[in-house]
């Protein structure tokens, strides 16, 4: 069984890597901005607009630097803050067990091929973290196509991390408890676990702005309010997976 979408890496992705540097306030670092990556590409995918295809960097102050990291903050907060809570929930849980992170994993299978199958790229969360402090190890892509076979599930990704590539893909083991692994070329990547994101498309229609990037946050008030956002609901998290295992 194989089920695919139009969005191809090469053609539909940034071709930049994501080597992003932010500090939050100054003091709190963030590892890059992969989720706003995955969102953007399927942005641009979504509403049949080219890619920007510069291979550099784009600055901080840019729009496209700006609109990324709109979309990096909107990947976390997507489905009333889901995709935060599943990262969550995934990390601290063990990989073993009927609700361990192997069998969680295993359940999502059939979330990303419907979305596949109905011709929408899916963002995936990858589970690397442990524990909460380390919650920045966790990783985002954006699953474009898939294979079923006996024992796998096959699932090709735009990893943002590693640019202009339609060779990467996930393989997960159908049965047992193994973990995911990401097969890019010769190298292979190990991932504890993953999950389909909640996706929320740009409401342009309520802005009137034509393209993508007009999109883009100027008011630095609006970037705080939303870095808040994210330590109050790490906070909230940490309070309540803190304190149980399952």
């Amino acid at each position: 069984m194989i089920v695919t979408t139009q969005f191809r890496p090469s053609r539909d992705g940034f071709a930049f890597a994501n080597t992003w540097k932010d500090v939050l306030f100054g003091a709190v670092p963030v590892r890059g901005r992969c989720g706003g990556m995955a969102f953007a590409a399927r942005d641009y995918h979504d509403v049949g607009e080219s890619i920007p295809t510069e291979r550099a960097l784009p600055a901080h102050d840019s729009a496209l630097a700006r609109l990324i990291w709109r979309r990096q903050l909107a990947s976390v907060f997507a489905g009333t803050g889901y995709n935060l809570w599943r990262f969550t929930q995934m990390t601290y849980r063990p990989a073993a067990g009927r609700r361990g992170v192997s069998a969680l994993t295993r359940r999502e299978i059939g979330r990303v091929l419907d979305s596949l199958a109905g011709g929408r790229p899916v963002p995936l969360g990858l589970i690397n973290a442990f524990d909460l402090k380390h919650l920045g190890r966790n990783h985002q892509v954006l699953a474009y196509a898939a294979e079923l076979t006996p024992t796998h599930a096959l699932i090709r990704i735009y990893d943002p991390n590693l640019p202009l590539r339609d060779d990467i893909v996930l393989e997960i083991e159908r049965e047992g408890a193994g973990p995911v692994i990401e097969k890019v070329g010769e190298r292979r990547i190990v991932w504890r676990g993953m999950f389909a994101e909640k996706y929320s498309p740009i409401p342009r229609a309520q802005t009137g702005a034509t393209t993508l990037e007009e999109h883009a946050p100027g008011d630095g008030a609006v970037l705080l309010v939303s870095a808040l956002a994210i330590l109050v609901a790490f906070a909230t998290s940490r309070w309540v997976f803190g304190r149980r295992r399952y």
